[in-house]
């Protein structure tokens, strides 16, 4: 799977550039995973996909599929408590009897992502081919996954 991501990536930034870039209501970059590599696996059962990601102060551009620490748990997002409380009932039932920290059991089994890639100030910012053009990545890791 991480080939798959990692193929996908350069297609993100084409669009991106194509598309998106200079506009300034749209020039934030893009994001396409919040999880280390660990995760990008076929076995992986968990998928976490908010809507897009939040452009922050100055935009983002990723040019690695996995970041090395769970993107989640970084400064920039503020992680709801609704969604650790998620994470730990996921983590009873996938492995109940972890010891382990509920960030390095998200980093182990959940795939993170947002639906549409490319960071903006709100969902309403999404036009409909980023809708279309997430439809067709995801498609993609379906199919492979």
């Amino acid at each position: 799977m991480k080939e798959l991501f990692a193929a996908l990536l350069p297609e993100i930034a084409d669009f991106y550039i194509s598309r998106l870039k200079g506009k300034a209501e749209y020039d934030w970059g893009y994001e396409f995973l919040y999880n280390p590599e660990e995760a990008c696996r076929k076995e992986t059962k968990i998928l976490l996909l908010t809507i897009n990601p939040h452009a922050g102060e100055k935009p983002v551009f990723v040019d690695t599929p996995c970041p090395v620490k769970h993107a989640l748990w970084s400064s920039e997002y503020k992680i709801k408590p609704q969604m650790l409380r998620l994470f730990k009932e996921l983590k009873k039932i996938v492995e109940p009897f972890s010891e382990e920290s509920d960030e390095l059991f998200v980093s182990k089994h959940v795939i993170a992502s947002s639906v549409v890639p490319f960071k903006t100030h709100s969902s309403r910012e999404i036009t409909p081919d980023m809708r279309m053009f997430s439809r067709y990545l995801w498609g993609r890791v379906f199919r492979e996954w």
